[in-house]
């Protein structure tokens, strides 16, 4: 039996939004400052979810990722894992490929003295 099969773009960056939670060295997924706040707001619902653009065409899926990183990691390693957490989730859950998935680090989470305290890009606590 034939038919199509549309997956949304909510459901596609709500699999990208876990997987690139699941890595170990991800703080949190979202934008730190305050215009990447405004522009959450003002995004369509339908493509973004918190720190997540996905943009699904002919050739492949695009995904731009804003996440923080927990001190200590190296960020490069990081977003390499991401990065192939995210296409191995596209494939099994969507057979979807990915084209690109672009990584924007705007935070850093800090630990002091037992505490923990949130820097973003603009350089400001949290």
């Amino acid at each position: 039996m034939g038919g199509n099969i549309i997956i949304a773009d909510k459901v596609v960056a709500s699999i990208v939004h876990v997987a690139a939670a699941e890595i170990e060295g991800v703080h949190g997924l979202g934008e730190a400052s305050l215009a990447g706040r405004l522009a959450d707001a003002l995004e369509d619902a339908e493509e973004r979810t918190k720190g997540v653009r996905v943009k699904v065409g002919q050739d492949g899926v695009s995904v731009d990722l804003s996440l923080s990183v927990v001190y200590g990691y190296r960020i490069p390693e990081v977003a390499d894992r991401v990065r192939q957490n995210v296409a191995q989730a596209l494939r099994r859950r969507c057979n979807l490929a990915t084209k690109v998935v672009d990584i924007n680090v705007v935070g850093l989470k800090l630990k002091e003295g037992g505490g923990a305290a949130e820097q973003s890009q603009d350089g400001g606590e949290q």
